[in-house]
């Protein structure tokens, strides 16, 4: 809504998806960039900033208007993107793919199709400085 709003108001707004990479924890995330002269693009999570609001936490909250964490990974750029090469079969999540997409192909009879988020197994692991030293 935010991106949108910002369009209608004659501000260039862009939607950025990824992860989250906070702690020892990652998770899918969304997130906007609009454009203000002479400053360029700015960050902005409506999501954390009206986090912070319904938690009365001021700071927070303007900060999440023009700034962003640095514990973000982006991944997507483009909304409902296609892959290159193309997936033949229905894609789980067609938006943004945050967490990867698996497929087979037909052959000695089967019948092709894509998997379902219940047949695969994602997982996101944070590599620390302690990670990297062991």
């Amino acid at each position: 809504m935010f991106i949108t709003l910002c369009r209608i108001a004659g501000i260039p707004a862009r939607w950025q998806s990824g992860n989250n990479t906070r702690g020892d924890n990652a998770g899918a995330h969304d997130w906007a960039y609009f454009y203000i002269e002479p400053f360029g693009w700015l960050g902005c999570d409506p999501s954390y900033g009206g986090g912070a609001y319904g938690m009365g936490d001021e700071i927070k909250r303007r900060h999440y208007f023009g700034n962003l964490d640095p514990f973000r990974l982006p991944s997507n750029s483009a909304f409902e993107r296609n892959f290159d090469p193309p997936m033949t079969y229905v894609r789980q999540d067609p938006t943004d793919n945050q967490s990867g997409e698996a497929e087979y192909a037909a052959e000695d009879g089967r019948e092709g199709r894509s998997l379902g988020e219940e047949e695969t197994i994602t997982s996101r692991v944070i590599v620390t400085a302690e990670h990297r030293m062991a």
